[in-house]
């Protein structure tokens, strides 16, 4: 019998913990949720120098592997600038909803 309770109190203890142990983690993923603004591509390439409108194939080749390049890091930045004002709209509805939670208003 003494066992038994020993077992049981033991078991809520231990449940006591889990939820203890998952509350904090969800406060602390929450306080923790940072959101990265992005840095733009920092110059575009320029044109290869040609004279007499001849160029080389290397520095047309050179050229046009500047532009790929360029042309991606737009898509990224632009995909990340999405990504930083969803996570920026979350922050903001996040903070809404707690304002609401912890305050009441008073209706006149």
């Amino acid at each position: 019998m003494i066992c038994f309770r020993l077992k049981r109190i033991g078991e809520m203890n231990i449940m006591r913990l889990v939820i203890l142990t998952v509350a904090l983690t969800l406060i602390s993923t929450k306080g923790l949720a940072f959101c990265f603004e992005p840095t733009p591509p920092f110059s575009k390439p320029s044109p290869p120098l040609c004279f007499d409108n001849v160029c080389d194939s290397w520095a047309v080749d050179s050229y046009r592997s500047e532009v790929d390049l360029y042309l991606n890091r737009l898509q990224n930045y632009a995909d990340e600038a999405l990504e930083y004002a969803e996570c920026e709209a979350r922050k903001a509805v996040n903070d809404w909803n707690d304002f609401v939670a912890w305050n009441k208003v008073r209706r006149r």
